[in-house]
């Protein structure tokens, strides 16, 4: 019975990947409901990752993983970041590099 083998593995790698969403929108919720009504505040960040949709940020003092509007920073880099805006309904933060 290989195709049901092969079904199964399918079925198997959907629900994972799905499970896995679900997992970063819980996530990017509880993140946004956290920093709500905090726009503005300036937070100190590390750079965990560099793509090219930006750095990807861990502030220090909050258990929140973002991404930056951060120029000219490597992987390790000590940053300050600004709060932009914490949405709960889209489960979206957004950053920018303060001074």
């Amino acid at each position: 019975r290989p195709d049901l083998f092969a079904r199964l593995a399918r079925t198997m790698n959907s629900t994972s990947s799905r499970e896995g969403a679900i997992e970063r929108a819980t996530l990017d919720l509880a993140e946004a409901v956290l920093l709500h009504g905090r726009e503005g505040e300036v937070f100190d960040a590390l750079v965990t990752e560099l793509d090219d949709r930006g750095a990807r940020i861990q502030l220090c003092d909050h258990p929140v993983l973002a991404r930056a509007d951060a120029d000219n920073v490597a992987r390790g880099d000590a940053l300050r970041v600004r709060l932009v805006s914490a949405d709960p309904l889209s489960r979206q933060l957004r950053f920018e590099r303060a001074g």
